[in-house]
């Protein structure tokens, strides 16, 4: 894809699933990666794996709740490579309970990671990316914050991340930067396979017109498309990668 070839990008939540998968694919598209998580020994292997297909990738942990930290990354990034070209705002946690079963402080962790985490990211990149004259920045929003779920809290966070990206889309295009959210169904993961029972997904893939969960290299080959200059005109838009899902 155009504009890919050594340009710089870094990830959240690269240690697995689609974290990983775009990582991966952003490497062998001539990216450098730099892959961040809490995850060290997960993220380390995301960047073995790139290495090993011949990439270029760099682990550093990442909490993404800590803007701080987030911005010392980024500039470090800069320093480092020269630059910074995309940001892949990917780092979240899932829900498990019921709403009635779903505690305050687990509210509140869900709404650190997956809200003010993409929060800081999107801040902490802005002027870094203007800087450089313009960038991609992608958001993790979900399906559950197109439609209604029963996993009421998480898809509050995603809601909102989906809305944040639109609204900020037409404040920082005007220095050429462009943010998009892609919105997964329900993809074969290990978060997902520890959500659901058996059962359950297979009761989801019936519900998708394809008849089957989503693979993380099918969510990959949309980051790695919004991250290129062939999506030089797309801005402020959710995808939904969910295989006609209804």
């Amino acid at each position: 894809m155009r504009g890919l070839e050594d340009s710089v990008a870094v990830i959240t939540g690269g240690a697995s699933g689609i974290g990983r998968a775009s990582a991966k694919r952003l490497a062998a598209e001539g990216a450098t990666v730099v892959v961040t998580d809490i995850d060290e020994k997960g993220g380390e292997e995301t960047v073995a794996a790139i290495e090993t297909d011949g990439g270029s990738a760099d682990f550093h942990s990442l909490d993404v709740r800590d803007y701080e930290q987030f911005g010392t990354l980024l500039e470090a990034t800069v320093d480092r490579y020269g630059g910074l070209n995309v940001v892949f705002n990917n780092a979240g946690i899932g829900e498990d309970a019921s709403f009635s079963d779903t505690t305050p402080e687990h509210r509140d962790e869900m709404i650190d990671v997956n809200m003010k985490g993409v929060w800081n990211g999107c801040h902490a990149a802005y002027p870094l990316l203007a800087a450089d004259g313009g960038g991609s920045i992608i958001n993790t929003s979900s399906m559950a914050g197109w439609m209604p779920a029963p996993i009421s809290t998480y898809a509050m966070t995603k809601a909102a991340v989906l809305h944040f990206t639109r609204s900020i889309a037409h404040e920082l295009g005007r220095d050429g930067v462009r943010v998009n959210a892609i919105c997964p169904g329900t993809i074969d993961t290990a978060m997902t396979q520890q959500w659901y029972s058996k059962e359950e997904l297979s009761a989801m893939a019936s519900r998708s017109a394809l008849s089957r969960l989503g693979e993380p290299d099918e969510i990959a080959s949309v980051v790695a498309f919004l991250a290129s200059d062939d999506a030089s005109y797309i801005t402020g838009r959710g995808f939904k990668i969910d295989g006609g899902f209804v």
